[in-house]
């Protein structure tokens, strides 16, 4: 297994399915455009919060009045 399989199967093991999937499109866009690892990093950690963020968001449920 190479490093990206393995960094890819990581991140599926840690939830992170959709960082998983643009991963290796991500690494070759830090590839051609000079990025840092870091600037890289937080693009990919960025793709996985947002997926958490709106699984959030969605489990909040609605409150309605009852009664008024």
């Amino acid at each position: 297994m190479n490093l990206y399989e393995q960094i890819k199967d990581d991140l599926g093991y840690l939830q992170l399915e959709r960082a998983a999937e643009v991963f290796a499109t991500l690494a070759e866009e830090a590839r051609h455009n000079d990025m840092t690892h870091i600037e890289f990093l937080g693009r990919l950690i960025a793709v996985g919060v947002a997926v958490i963020h709106r699984g959030v968001v969605r489990v909040i449920p609605q409150v309605v009045p009852v009664g008024i």
